[in-house]
């Protein structure tokens, strides 16, 4: 898994301070199991 630039890392976390939420609305991965339920996590 190649990690993003430093630069990239600091834009989104300017553009996502602390405290914003997020949705989970695709996840592209076999071997997970996601419910039809709204995933939500904190920054």
């Amino acid at each position: 898994m190649k990690f993003p630039s430093k630069e990239i890392v600091e834009r989104v976390r300017r553009e996502y301070p602390a405290g914003t939420r997020v949705a989970l609305v695709r996840m592209d991965d076999c071997l997970s199991r996601i419910l039809d339920k709204q995933s939500y996590q904190d920054l």
